[in-house]
């Protein structure tokens, strides 16, 4: 009897070995799974902190931009690419923005970074690019119905071409900005500011060359001061080609 007791204690140790081994194993899974888990939840509470940063950095950065206080940012994309644009999902503010990058000179491809779509409804700002010389990463942004106007409309268009105007302003001819150029011709001389090309151009230096670098590229026609504005831009081999590049796409 005691034998067989024996043999039946060896057995069912034998039995249960396994099944301990088993429960072992199963264990170190279960925890090498929550683990996992962990870890994955960790980076999408990393990749939601992000999102939020950049979030408030898109407030802060408004506050650094010629808009009202009350003016907030839609959406933003990386520019990884000027040739492809499929994530943006709106279909007119895809379009806008590949006519923008259409329009613009390759020599300005890879200086853009970002784009933004924002609303502001204190302000009758409908585009800017923010650009400047030594700066990294341009950004350029747009009001966010500025697409439902028409993509190819002559009026956004006319839109499109005055803000690259601002990004070719920097752009030097001997050790001086095509700007700074045309400042010293047209603003330093109190008698020159009498006469624009329209009513926009009167803001500042700044909004006159780019309305006035817009009628070059349209071959406007003025009179007076206004017409010497717009063949300020005839005399350099730069811009002249830049007018051929943008008229080739328009």
């Amino acid at each position: 009897m005691k034998k067989i007791i024996l043999a039946s204690l060896i057995v069912s140790q034998l039995i249960l070995a396994p099944v301990a081994s088993a429960q072992v194993t199963n264990d170190v899974f279960v925890r090498a799974q929550l683990l996992q888990q962990i870890s994955l939840l960790l980076e999408q509470i990393k990749s939601l902190q992000t999102q939020l940063a950049v979030q408030q950095n898109a407030h802060a950065t408004l506050n650094s931009l010629v808009l009202s206080s009350n003016a907030t940012i839609d959406s933003r994309y990386r520019v990884l690419t000027t040739d492809n644009f499929a994530g943006i999902q709106n279909e007119g503010r895809r379009q806008l923005v590949e006519r923008f990058f259409k329009l613009l000179p390759e020599d300005f491809d890879n200086r853009f970074t970002e784009v933004v779509f924002f609303t502001d409804t204190q302000s009758d700002i409908d585009a800017f690019v923010e650009t400047a010389p030594g700066m990294t990463g341009w950004r350029v942004g747009f009001e966010n119905t500025l697409a439902s106007y028409g993509v190819y409309s002559e009026e956004t268009t006319e839109l499109l071409v005055h803000e690259i105007a601002h990004v070719i302003a920097y752009e030097k001819v001997g050790n001086k900005t095509l700007l700074e150029l045309f400042e010293e011709e047209f603003w330093e001389n109190a008698s020159y500011r009498n006469q624009y090309v329209s009513e926009y151009a009167r803001e500042n230096a700044t909004e006159d060359f780019s309305e006035s670098f817009m009628y070059f590229v349209y071959d406007a026609n003025y009179n007076g001061i206004a017409k010497e504005k717009v063949q300020f831009f005839e005399q350099f081999e730069l811009t002249r080609n830049y007018r051929s590049e943008i008229r080739s796409n328009i």
